[in-house]
């Protein structure tokens, strides 16, 4: 999540948001659907968009008198706290679905539509719930072992944590990794394929750069021997 909306996400949230409105006619708006409602008290209404921007109404009544937009680091904290909440029904769906030794792929089914698969592998896997928490279960392979309901902070890092993940899942590179021995060897490799540096980590002993592949891209083009100084062997 960035917690900002870009441009025309915030053209479209001046021209919903335009008080003085009525809350209830506002919220049953098609546009809404980029926005859930976190809290309602009786003067203020917090919502948080996609993106993870917040709105905070002021209210008479039903009646929204004043609109403020949270962006950006301030946003954040207020997410963390308001959001990815479970109620009591979904966790006792969660306590249902999810007992030990039920098969993953079923439990995920009987929790309800809209749980989405973040991430599935030998040992774990996490889902995102319709209502925003996070499932995280340790399995035996197909099956549950253990599980847990992540909400609020701790959901919003797990989710951060798997959109890293997908990020960084990408296909191994034709004849295997090409393993530079500095800093300018990667530099040189960026200029011969035309690409630009996305993303960079640390992973043991390594720093792992991710690029885009262009589509015209060959690695025979990559002319290197085991007697050469160029960079990849």
């Amino acid at each position: 999540m960035e917690f900002r909306l870009d441009q025309g996400e915030e053209r479209d949230f001046r021209d919903l948001f335009k008080p003085p409105f009525s809350w209830s006619h506002v919220r049953r708006d098609e546009e809404m659907r980029h926005w859930r409602v976190l809290t309602e008290e009786p003067k203020l209404v917090r919502l948080m968009h996609k993106s993870g921007a917040v709105a905070l109404l002021t209210c008479d009544g039903d009646r929204a008198t004043s609109v403020d937009l949270v962006q950006g680091p301030e946003a954040e904290p207020i997410v963390r706290r308001h959001a990815f909440q479970a109620d009591a029904a979904l966790k006792a769906r969660f306590s249902q679905a999810f007992a030990p030794g039920r098969p993953a792929t079923e439990a995920a089914r009987l929790l309800g539509s809209g749980t989405t698969a973040l991430e599935t592998g030998p040992n774990r896997a996490t889902w995102r719930t319709a209502e925003g928490p996070v499932i995280e279960a340790e399995l035996d392979g197909d099956r549950v072992r253990t599980a847990r309901l992540l909400t609020g902070g701790d959901a919003l890092d797990r989710i951060r944590e798997a959109a890293v993940e997908r990020r960084w899942s990408v296909p191994a590179f034709p004849g295997g990794p090409l393993n530079a021995r500095n800093s300018h060897e990667v530099t040189l490799f960026l200029d011969v394929m035309q690409a630009t540096r996305l993303d960079s980590r640390v992973v043991g002993p390594e720093l792992q750069v991710l690029v885009p592949r262009p589509e015209r891209f060959d690695p025979k083009d990559l002319r290197t021997n085991a007697s050469s100084d160029l960079p990849f062997r």
